[in-house]
């Protein structure tokens, strides 16, 4: 039976494949999850920043210029540039605010329960909403949230984040400062900083591991194996299966490069053909023991 804030929260780092998790649960009849709301983020422009620009919301007229803001796209993530595409009314969330007492936890809870209200749907859950550091303030807020923590080989995520972001950063920062830093360099600090919030996310692991709203799945289970690890999703996020769970939809991500619906096993593995071996046995050294600790074996 669900109960009030009966929330799902999918969390993780970047290049876990969260989109398909996502996709997953959409596929269910009454429940939908909110891509990146970027509530709460360690070095990105978030709502928290946001809430402190409008004087912490102090009058009515500041929640007017949050919604507002809000919906302008300087929160610039998925789910706000996508904002009026979203069934979501400016009026409703601005209303949930006023009559609130215009806490963090209220607001975040007002924006979602606006989301699912725009919706029609009986439960909300939400992508990524904030830093992984910050995952048992959800549990603190909501008793009765469910938690799906999506984990993936780290010498993955580091190949999939340098890629994604490589290019990108080194002409950025080209066309910005006329500075000519080596891409190979770009890639290095990438892989490394993705290396160290992969360790930042198992410490949250050992933190709730033992809590009952808590459940942690591998990338690479789900692609081997989806049909049974898509069922234990369902049984812990108290959803029913549907066979349409097992080909969700499939767009820009890391777990497959050319199928539009399903899994590419291929995915698992391409990292090792980006990656350097000294790359790879630096990742392996410094994560080993914690991969063993989340099931991964027979790492070289």
């Amino acid at each position: 039976m669900m109960t009030k804030f009966d929330y799902i929260f999918i969390i993780g780092i970047a290049r876990t494949g969260s989109k398909i998790y996502m996709n997953i649960i959409d596929l269910s009849d009454d429940t939908k999850i909110a891509p990146e709301i970027r509530f709460s983020h360690h070095f990105l422009y978030d709502i928290k920043n946001l809430i402190k620009e409008c004087k912490n919301l102090n009058s009515n007229l500041d929640v007017n210029n949050f919604v507002n803001t809000l919906w302008s796209g300087k929160v610039n993530s998925t789910f706000w540039k996508d904002i009026e595409n979203r069934k979501m009314s400016k009026m409703d969330l601005y209303d949930r605010i006023v009559n609130s007492n215009r806490d963090c936890k209220v607001i975040f809870s007002s924006i979602l329960e606006s989301y699912k209200e725009g919706l029609k749907v009986n439960r909300i859950g939400a992508k990524f909403p904030v830093s992984i550091s910050e995952a048992p303030e959800l549990l603190k807020w909501f008793p009765n949230c469910k938690i799906l923590h999506i984990v993936r080989d780290p010498r993955a995520t580091s190949a999939s984040n340098a890629r994604k972001w490589g290019d990108i950063i080194h002409d950025t920062i080209k066309r910005k400062t006329s500075l000519k830093i080596p891409k190979i360099l770009i890639k290095k600090l990438l892989v490394i900083v993705n290396v160290f919030e992969w360790l930042q996310a198992f410490e949250i692991h050992k933190r709730l591991k033992n809590n009952n709203n808590y459940f942690v799945v591998r990338f690479e289970d789900l692609i081997i194996n989806p049909e049974i690890n898509i069922k234990k999703i369902c049984k812990f996020l108290d959803l029913i299966f549907d066979e349409k769970m097992l080909s969700p939809p499939v767009f820009d991500s890391s777990f497959s490069s050319q199928k539009n619906f399903g899994f590419d096993k291929n995915a698992i593995d391409r990292w090792k053909v980006y990656l350097s071996k000294f790359e790879i046995r630096w990742i392996t050294f410094i994560t080993k023991r914690k991969m063993e600790e989340y099931g991964y074996r027979d790492i070289k």
